[in-house]
């Protein structure tokens, strides 16, 4: 007997209709463990820039210069101004922004810095 010829049971079509759901609840549990990894993928993106962050900061202090960059990182791009705040002399603003290659903004921070040594007195 042919399988053109042979005529469809209600029990065939229940077993096709139960395949196609079973295949379904299993690509959807792929695909959440596909977002999941994503997600973790840009917290460890995250964390490295903070500490990127960290480091260009303990360098701005011990280094003054006044300049915008873009430090291409493992895995990401920081993006980097410095520059001196209006009307106050040693004071300066930091900004900071990682991004990811794909252009998805990890994090931004912006930091004050006080270049004048703390023992140094004002007028």
């Amino acid at each position: 007997m042919s399988l053109l010829k042979k005529k469809i049971e209600g029990s065939t079509i229940i077993e096709v209709i139960m395949a196609l759901l079973i295949g379904m609840l299993v690509l959807a549990m792929a695909m959440a463990i596909v977002v999941k990894t994503g997600k973790n993928y840009n917290a460890t993106h995250r964390t490295r820039a903070m500490f990127v962050i960290k480091d260009r900061l303990y360098y701005f202090q011990n280094n003054p210069m006044i300049h915008s960059d873009t430090i291409p990182v493992n895995g990401f791009l920081l993006y980097e101004n410095l520059s001196e705040i209006n009307g106050r002399k040693g004071v300066l603003n930091a900004y900071f922004k990682a991004m990811t290659t794909e252009g998805r903004r990890l994090i931004e921070k912006q930091h004050v810095i006080n270049m004048k040594p703390e023992h140094e007195e004002t007028e």
